[in-house]
C-alpha cells in the first residue's frame, strides 16, 4: 500500500497503522476534493444486494466502500469474476456463516460516516433483509468505528480508536455494548487499539505497535491483558492482519518485506516464537499483504495489495518457509476494486 493511494483504509495503516500518513480526501466526479470534517447524521442502512444466493465455501474480500465487497468461490482463482457483490465493507463472518458488513454514508465511504453492522443469513439472496442490525458512526453509542471482528457466536467487537466495545450475539437498535475494554499500557494510560481478532474461546487478540495483548472473555474497564506478544523471536514487524484458527492457534500477516505470515500457538505469550513463517516470492513485489483468513481445513488465504488493485494467495495449510500458493485469485483486471484489505472465508 503506498502512501500516497487518496485513501483512507480502515484495517490499518501504511506499514504500522494503516491510515496514518495516507490522504484523507478523495476526488469527487467532478473533480474537486472534498473535505469530510462535519460529520452527517447517518441514514438508515443500505438494502443488501447479493444477486445470487451465498453458497459454502465462499472467499469474501473487503472494500473501502467505494465499490461493492466481492465474494468468490473459495476454489476460484486467476481472473475468475466474483459470483456475488454485498454492500459494505470489513466483511467478518460468525460460526454460523451469517456474514457481518459496515453500511456506509455515501459519498464518503466506510473510513467517514458509517451508518450500522448489518448482519445477513449466509444463504442471503438478492434483496434480502438484514436480521439484525446496530447502527454506529456520528450521533450514535458508537461514534467511529476503526474495525471490527465477530466471535463464533456472533458477539461483534468493534475498535472505536479509545477502546473495544461487545456487543452481544444478540443485540440490535441501540442496544448498549455489554462490555468496553481499555488496555491499560501502565499507570492506568490507555494504549490505542489497532486491529482486533478473536478466538472460539472469546479472547481479543489487539494490536498496538508491535505487541498483541490478549483479553480473556470476561475482561471490561481499563485493564491489564492477561497475555502480551512482544520481542524479538516473536519476528513481528509491520503488522497488518489477523485471524486465528479452529485450535486457536493465531495468524498475523506482515506488510514489510519480506512479506509473510506468522503462526504462533494458542496461549502464546511474551517473547514467542512462532510456529511458522509462510511466504512466497510472488508475494514480494506487492505494496504489502493485510488481511488474512484460515478456513474448516486449515487453508491459509492472504490479501495482498497493489494500489487499487491485488491479489489472494491461497496456501497449503501445512505451508511453511518461502513456498508457492496452491492458487491465487486476481479478479476481474480491469476494473481493479478497491481494497480496503480486510477477508474473510466461510
Amino acid at each position: 500500500m503506498k502512501c500516497t493511494d487518496p485513501r483512507n483504509l480502515l484495517l490499518s495503516v501504511c506499514v504500522m497503522a494503516l491510515v496514518t500518513g495516507c490522504s484523507q480526501f478523495r476526488p469527487t466526479s467532478t473533480g474537486t476534493t472534498t473535505n469530510p470534517s462535519s460529520p452527517q447524521p447517518s441514514p438508515p442502512p443500505p438494502s443488501y444486494s447479493v444477486g445470487v444466493s451465498l453458497s459454502r465455501p465462499s472467499v469474501i474480500v473487503g472494500t473501502n466502500g467505494w465499490g461493492p465487497t466481492q465474494v468468490y468461490k473459495a476454489t476460484d482463482s486467476g481472473t475468475a469474476p466474483p459470483y456475488a457483490s454485498l454492500e459494505g465493507c470489513l466483511p467478518a463472518v460468525d460460526g454460523q456463516g451469517n456474514v457481518y458488513l459496515l453500511a456506509f454514508h455515501f459519498p464518503y465511504g466506510c473510513g467517514y460516516y458509517p451508518s450500522s453492522i448489518d448482519v445477513y443469513p449466509s444463504n442471503a439472496v438478492g434483496g434480502a433483509s438484514h436480521i439484525r442490525s446496530l447502527p454506529v458512526g456520528p450521533g450514535n453509542k458508537i461514534a467511529n468505528v476503526q474495525n471490527m471482528a465477530v466471535s463464533p457466536e456472533g458477539e461483534i467487537f468493534v475498535n472505536d480508536g479509545k477502546g473495544v466495545a461487545v456487543f452481544s450475539a444478540s443485540a440490535t437498535g441501540a442496544d448498549a455494548p455489554v462490555r468496553y475494554i481499555q488496555w491499560d499500557g501502565g499507570g492506568n494510560t490507555p494504549v490505542t487499539p489497532g486491529i482486533m481478532a478473536v478466538d472460539g474461546k472469546d479472547n481479543l487478540y489487539v494490536q498496538n505497535g508491535l505487541s498483541i495483548a490478549v483479553f480473556g472473555p470476561g475482561d471490561t474497564g481499563l485493564v491489564v491483558p492477561s497475555r502480551v506478544i512482544s520481542g524479538s523471536h516473536t519476528q513481528l514487524a509491520g503488522l497488518g492482519g489477523m485471524t486465528t484458527d479452529a485450535q486457536g492457534n493465531l495468524y498475523v500477516t506482515l506488510t514489510l518485506n519480506p512479506h509473510g505470515v506468522l503462526e504462533f500457538a494458542a496461549g502464546a505469550n511474551g517473547d514467542a516464537v512462532p510456529l511458522r513463517f509462510v511466504s512466497s516470492p510472488s508475494m514480494w513485489n506487492f505494496d504489502g499483504i493485510l488481511g488474512v483468513a484460515v478456513d474448516s481445513s486449515g487453508l491459509i488465504y492472504v490479501r495482498a495489495n497493489e494500489g487499487y488493485c491485488g491479489a489472494v494467495f491461497v496456501f497449503a495449510a501445512d505451508a511453511s518457509g518461502t513456498t508457492d500458493p496452491l492458487r491465487v485469485l486476481a479478479g476481474q483486471e480491469p476494473p481493479c476494486y478497491d481494497f480496503d484489505g480486510t477477508i474473510a472465508v466461510f
